[in-house]
C-alpha cells in the first residue's frame, strides 16, 4: 500500500511565532508502516514553507500561510496516488486545515481513504469524522491503529481495530474500544528521519528561545505524565501514564541522528523526562560520553530535582533547564492541580546558577481564581527566585482538558478565540485587556530586572566566567533580543 503523511499548514497570526520541528507523530508511524512492507512518505507543509510563506489577508491583518500552495498540493497527491492519506492534527487551530486537506485529496484520488490522527483529533474525534471526506479517526497513540487499518484494507470488519473511529455502512459513528498504550517503546523503530526534509529543521526555529547549536535534533525519550493539570490534555491521550525507552535505545537514536545529519546538539521532546530520576541519570551518565550539548525542550518536574541531580546535569552537558512552575500562588496552584513548592524551587534554581544551568520559568496568567491582586505575583515570583528568563501565557481552555469543562461546560464555544498568544477566552473574572497588560507589564518588568541584575559587577563576572565559546554569546545575545522584540509587541 501507498500511504502518504500530511503535517498540513497552518496560520500565523501577526505577534505568533512556530518553531519549525520534526512531525514526531508521522515519523515513527511511517517507520512501522515502512518495516510492514509499505511505501510510506511524509509531507510537511510547514518545513517546505517556513522560508517562503504565502500571505493571506484577514480584514486589516496580514496572515502568514504556512503552506507550500494548493499548486503544489495538487501535484503531490496526483503523483504519488496515494491509497491511504494519514492527516496528523495537533493543534486546535489548524482543525479547518485538515479538513481541508481531506477535500482537495478526495477530489483528486476519490477512492483514496483519509484518517486523521494526533492530539487535538483524539480530543475531538467527533468534529472529523462527521465529514463526508475524512473516513477514519485514530485516537490516542496511533502507530499500531495505523499499522493495522492498513492491513486491513480491502477487508470489510473494522470493529477489531482498537482506538480508531470511522462510520459504518449506515453511516453510523462507530467508536471502537480504546487502544491501550504499548508497554515498551523500545519495540518501535527509529523514527523514519530519511522521509523529512531535515535541513530545515537545522535553520527553522525563529521561536525558540533555548538553543545554541542551529543544528539540534528532537528526540523522544518517553512518553506521557503521572501528573493531572487541569489545563493539558496530556491525561485524555496517555492516561496519566509515563513510559520511557530504555537507556541504551535513547543512545542509539541519538548516535544515529548524530551520524546521518552532523548534529551537535539534542533537544528532548518529552512532556517529562525527569518522571523515573534512576533513568534520567543513567542517560546523563551515557551523555557524559557522548559530549554533546543538550536541554529538556519541554521540561523536567521541579519535584524531582536536587543537587546532586543538578550537579550531573550539568557535567552530562546540559546547559539550561524550563521549569513549569505557572503560578507565584499557592492557591491557585492547587486550584489546577500543579503545585510547585515555590521556596524549594527559589533553592534550585540557585543550584542551577552555581554550576552554570540557564533556568527559564513559565508562567500562565489568568487561571480560574485569578485577579489582579494575585495577577502579578508570578513576576514578583520569578524576581525573587532571580529566574534567568521567563515566559508569560494566557491560559488557554484546549478542548480535552478538565479546564475547558471548567470554564465552558456544555456550551457552544468559539474555538478561533482559542490562540495561544491572542486568546480572546477568559478562564477568571480578569478581562482580556486585564490579562494583555498583566503580561506585557510582566515582561517588562522583568526585563528591567535582569537588565539591572546582570550589570551588577559580581553578577556580570560571574556571567562572563561561563562564557566558554561563541555559542555561549549568541546563545545570550539571542535571548535579549527575543525579549526586545516581544517588548515592542
Amino acid at each position: 500500500m501507498k500511504v502518504l503523511l500530511i503535517n498540513p499548514p497552518l496560520e500565523l497570526y501577526p505577534g505568533e511565532f512556530l518553531s519549525v520541528v520534526p512531525p514526531m507523530g508521522p515519523a515513527y508511524i511511517a517507520a512501522v508502516l515502512e518495516n510492514a512492507g509499505h511505501k510510506v512518505k511524509i509531507l510537511d507543509c510547514l518545513a517546505l514553507s517556513r522560508r517562503q510563506p504565502l500571505v493571506k489577508k484577514r480584514g486589516k491583518r496580514k496572515i502568514r500561510y504556512l503552506s507550500p500552495g494548493k499548486k503544489f498540493l495538487r501535484n503531490y497527491l496526483l503523483d504519488f496516488q496515494p491509497d491511504i492519506v494519514g492527516i496528523s492534527n495537533l493543534l486546535l487551530v489548524n482543525e479547518a486545515e485538515v479538513i481541508n486537506f481531506a477535500r482537495l485529496a478526495k477530489s483528486l484520488l476519490p477512492k483514496v481513504r483519509v484518517i486523521v490522527g494526533g492530539a487535538n483529533a483524539s480530543c475531538r474525534p467527533e468534529v472529523f469524522i462527521r465529514e463526508k471526506v475524512i473516513d477514519f479517526v485514530a485516537i490516542g497513540e496511533g502507530e499500531i491503529t495505523m499499522r493495522e487499518l492498513v492491513k486491513n484494507q480491502g477487508q470489510k470488519d473494522l470493529s477489531q481495530i482498537a482506538g480508531l473511529v470511522y462510520k459504518n455502512r449506515n453511516g453510523k459513528v462507530v467508536f471502537n474500544c480504546p487502544r491501550p498504550l504499548m508497554d515498551d517503546l523500545d519495540n518501535l523503530p527509529i523514527p523514519a528521519w530519511h522521509l523529512l526534509p531535515m535541513e530545515e529543521y537545522f535553520h527553522g526555529h525563529p521561536a525558540g528561545l533555548l538553543y545554541k547549536k542551529k543544528r539540534f535534533a528532537m528526540v523522544l525519550s518517553s512518553r506521557g505524565c503521572p501528573f493531572g493539570c487541569s489545563f493539558c490534555t496530556n491525561e485524555k491521550i496517555w492516561q496519566r501514564k509515563w513510559r520511557g525507552h530504555s537507556v541504551k535505545r535513547v543512545i542509539a537514536e541519538i548516535k544515529d541522528i548524530r551520524k546521518r545529519f552532523k548534529v551537535d546538539e539534542i533537544q528532548f521532546m518529552d512532556s517529562n523526562m525527569s518522571v523515573d530520576k534512576a533513568r534520567l541519570k543513567k542517560i546523563c551518565r551515557a551523555l557524559i560520553k557522548e559530549k554533546i550539548p543538550w536541554i529538556p525542550y519541554t521540561g523536567v518536574s521541579v519535584l524531582t530535582l536536587d543537587p546532586p541531580l543538578i550537579r550531573l546535569l550539568a557535567a552530562s552537558g546540559c546547559y539550561a533547564l524550563q521549569l513549569g512552575i505557572e503560578h507565584g500562588d499557592p492557591q491557585i496552584q492547587a486550584r489546577v492541580g500543579k503545585i510547585v513548592p515555590l521556596k524549594n524551587t527559589q533553592k534550585i534554581v540557585q543550584e542551577c546558577k552555581k554550576v552554570g544551568i540557564w533556568v527559564h520559568g513559565y508562567f500562565v496568567v489568568g487561571l480560574p481564581g485569578e485577579t489582579l491582586n494575585t495577577a502579578y505575583r508570578s513576576l514578583d515570583y520569578a524576581i525573587k527566585a532571580d529566574l534567568d528568563s521567563v515566559s508569560f501565557f494566557t491560559a488557554l481552555p484546549l478542548p480535552g482538558s478538565r479546564l475547558y469543562f471548567e470554564v465552558f461546560g456544555n456550551k457552544k464555544v468559539d474555538l478561533g478565540n482559542l490562540r495561544v498568544y491572542f486568546s480572546k477566552v477568559r478562564c477568571s473574572e480578569l478581562t482580556v485587556s486585564q490579562m494583555k497588560t498583566v503580561i506585557k507589564n510582566s515582561f517588562r518588568r522583568f526585563l528591567f530586572f535582569k537588565i539591572k541584575r546582570e550589570l551588577n559587577p559580581k553578577q556580570l563576572f560571574r556571567r562572563l566566567s561561563q562564557i566558554k565559546s561563541w555559542d555561549d554569546i549568541t546563545f545570550y545575545w539571542r535571548l535579549f533580543s527575543r525579549f526586545m522584540q516581544i517588548e515592542g509587541l
